[in-house]
């Protein structure tokens, strides 16, 4: 195969976003996107109108990011990717799918900033230190939740001061104390004072 997917999946912000991550490549020319109604992709329909430039040969951890702003309220939509060598060869990974909201015209963005929270390493094994910068002092909840939004650990809750840069390790285990498998995982801030919620993509590699 002309790359080792490592991650494939979508969230809903005012738009469908479509994220991959691959942790090889070898001779991949591009990417072709497939949109579907249905569990089935000989219904599908490439979205993409120009081919979406692959890496070609690499080793490195590469991430892959497309918006598809076509939707209909309260639909699901199965996407399926087709990684194109040079050769010409196709390989197909999928589907994944997403539902959309029932009020998309009134859905408020989830905010991300990444000047408020970061974590380094980036990607990591198995430590990776979360770092959060607040301009005022208040109460906070922080937790790590896979890419399907299921929670993983209860990382901090409690009172953080402000223009201090308040820092915890995850050591890459659940609540349970168990180790999570390598992937795509989100740490999750929210700030009691305004409601507000951040988050920050972070990967871990075993």
């Amino acid at each position: 195969l002309p790359v080792n997917l490592g991650s494939f999946y979508a969230e809903y912000n005012n738009g469908i976003f479509l994220y991959w991550t691959t942790y090889t490549e070898t001779n991949n020319l591009g990417w072709n996107i497939y949109r579907s109604t249905k569990n089935n992709i000989t219904f599908a329909q490439k979205i993409n109108n120009d081919l979406i430039h692959g890496a070609g040969n690499s080793n490195n951890v590469i991430h892959y990011t497309y918006r598809d702003n076509n939707q209909e309220p309260n639909m699901t939509y199965y996407y399926w990717l087709e990684s194109i060598d040079y050769s010409g060869f196709s390989s197909f990974f999928g589907p994944i799918n997403i539902k959309i909201p029932d009020n998309i015209n009134n859905e408020p963005p989830e905010i991300t900033k990444s000047d408020l929270i970061k974590n380094y390493p980036n990607p990591f094994n198995p430590y990776t230190t979360i770092k959060i910068d607040l301009a005022e002092s208040q109460e906070i909840h922080l937790k790590i939740i896979d890419i399907k939004g299921k929670l993983i650990k209860n990382l901090y809750s409690g009172f953080v001061n402000g223009n201090e840069g308040f820092r915890i390790v995850w050591n890459g285990l659940d609540n349970d104390g168990k180790k999570v498998a390598s992937g795509i995982y989100l740490a999750k801030l929210k700030l009691k004072k305004n409601k507000k919620i951040y988050t920050k993509k972070m990967i871990l590699l075993k």
